[in-house]
């Protein structure tokens, strides 16, 4: 896996552009992130995946397979970016991948389809790609700034504390939330403390630490966000394979 910074045209909407090879075939593990996740396959086979497609925030871990010689382009979206390249109500993608065919015209992705085959530089394809369907209109500030108290708060702030010095009251904030980030702020909240407890463990070593320092407030809370994220344990997740 490779991973690269978007070009500054793309920056503010593309968190990262990784580029996955596979000789011999693998699996891959892939837990919930707060990113909508664009695939551009240019060779091989994912078993589950459509070659181009589009895949919303996760309720759980995945393991994708890859079988040998693939290749793929993986597109990470900042929170609210991918609606600049695909102007559709994101929540509608939670828990899913659909087929870029079903929204993007056939023709270009025929074209894309060739140039990635045949060019060397596929980062620079994929990002011509997004060039071409980039619209530079203003994203919905009040979402954002929801997002940002958010993550301020590794996940642990209350719906309440989102809606102070907002002008919308609760249902029209959700729907907004929604469509521009791809699940409700409850959820949302929930994969930044779940991923914010990922990132703390190896540094601290101790999970029950790491876990009440991501906003878990009791064993009981953790273990069930957990599965619930995981499908396992802890102490199987993290004596399994590397994940992402």
């Amino acid at each position: 896996m490779q991973t690269f910074l978007p070009s500054a045209a793309l920056r503010p909407y593309v968190r990262s552009i990784l580029v996955i090879g596979s000789a011999g075939g693998m699996d891959s593990r892939v837990v919930p992130d707060t990113s909508v996740v664009l695939a551009l396959r240019f060779a091989g086979l994912v078993r589950g995946i459509p070659p181009f497609a589009l895949s919303g925030l996760q309720k759980s871990a995945r393991v994708l397979t890859y079988e040998p010689g693939t290749g793929t382009v993986l597109v990470l979206f900042r929170e609210g970016g991918a609606r600049h390249f695909f102007p559709l109500p994101m929540h509608e993608f939670y828990g899913v991948s659909e087929d870029l065919g079903a929204f993007v015209p056939a023709s270009v992705l025929s074209r894309l389809a060739t140039e990635l085959a045949l060019a060397p530089d596929r980062v620079a394809v994929a990002e011509r790609f997004l060039l071409d369907r980039l619209s530079t209109s203003a994203g919905d500030r009040l979402v954002f700034e929801a997002v940002r108290r958010i993550r301020a708060t590794g996940g642990e702030a209350r719906i309440g504390d989102l809606l102070k010095d907002i002008p919308l009251s609760r249902d029209p904030f959700e729907k907004r939330f929604r469509q521009a980030i791809g699940a409700t702020p409850k959820q949302f909240s929930g994969i930044v403390r779940f991923r914010n407890l990922l990132a703390r463990y190896p540094l601290m070593d101790n999970l029950t630490r790491a876990a009440y320092a991501s906003g878990y407030f009791d064993q009981a809370h953790f273990i069930k966000d957990f599965r619930i994220f995981t499908g396992k344990t802890p102490g199987d997740f993290f004596s399994g394979p590397a994940f992402w």
